[in-house]
C-alpha cells in the first residue's frame, strides 16, 4: 500500500505543478494576446493616418493638371501669337509690294 501511495502522492504533485505551468501559460498568453492587440490598434491608426495622407496627395492632382493645362495653353497662345505676327508681316510686305507696284 506504501509504494502505491507514494506513487499517488508523486502523481498528484506532478499533475498541480502542471497546472501551475500552466496557468502561468495562460497568464502569459494573456499577456501577450493583449500587447498583439495594443500594437494591432497602433498598427491600423498608422494605417489610417498614412491612407489619409495620400488622399490629401491624390487631392492636389488636379490642381497639378489644372497647371498643366494652363501651361500647355499659355504654349499654345505663344505659338499663335507668333504666327499671327508672321502673317501680319507677309501681309504688310504684300502690300509694300503692292504699293511699290503703282
Amino acid at each position: 500500500a506504501e509504494p502505491r501511495r507514494d506513487l499517488l502522492q508523486r502523481c498528484m504533485t506532478g499533475l498541480e505543478e502542471a497546472a501551475a505551468r500552466q496557468a502561468t501559460a495562460t497568464q502569459a498568453l494573456a499577456l501577450v494576446q493583449r500587447e498583439h492587440d495594443v500594437v494591432s490598434e497602433e498598427v491600423e491608426r498608422s494605417r489610417e493616418a498614412l491612407e489619409q495622407k495620400q488622399a490629401q496627395l491624390q487631392d492636389r492632382s488636379p490642381l497639378d493638371k489644372l497647371q498643366r493645362s494652363i501651361r500647355h495653353l499659355r504654349r499654345e497662345m505663344e505659338g499663335l501669337e507668333l504666327k499671327m505676327g508672321v502673317a501680319q508681316h507677309a501681309r504688310w510686305g504684300r502690300a509694300r509690294a503692292e504699293a511699290e507696284e503703282r
